[in-house]
């Protein structure tokens, strides 16, 4: 936390926060990105082509999601968005489904508060 200039909390987050960044913004943030992003993307037939079962478009509304992390959060922090969205968008070609990438998301976003909040009070 320290390197990435991010504060500690010695509390738990409101229940509001915890319900925003588990449930809310998940959802939200798959239904933009691998929802529509990557699904209008891979409409594109050059776009499809994978590499290591990672396409073209994956990588870019990947890229376009960490880069919507600038807004509220710092350079490193956006960059370490882009692998766990990646694995985001595989999961919804593989399973071609929004609920796989949501899944996955939620379960990230609670073990990071988790963690977070573990490391504060240690």
């Amino acid at each position: 936390m320290y390197l990435m200039d991010l504060p500690l909390r010695r509390s738990p987050p409101p229940a509001t926060t915890i319900l925003l960044l588990v449930i809310a913004y998940p959802i939200l943030e798959e239904i933009v990105f691998r929802g529509a992003i990557q699904g209008a993307l891979l409409k594109q037939a050059a776009l499809r082509h994978s590499i290591a079962g990672i396409s073209i478009a994956c990588v870019i509304a990947s890229s376009l999601f960490a880069t919507a992390h600038l807004l509220q959060q710092t350079a490193g922090w956006a960059a370490l968005i882009l692998l766990p969205s990646m694995l985001f968008g595989w999961a919804r070609e593989r399973h071609k489904t929004l609920y796989s990438p949501i899944l996955l998301h939620m379960t990230y976003n609670a073990g990071f508060i988790g963690i977070f909040q573990a490391g504060a009070t240690s």
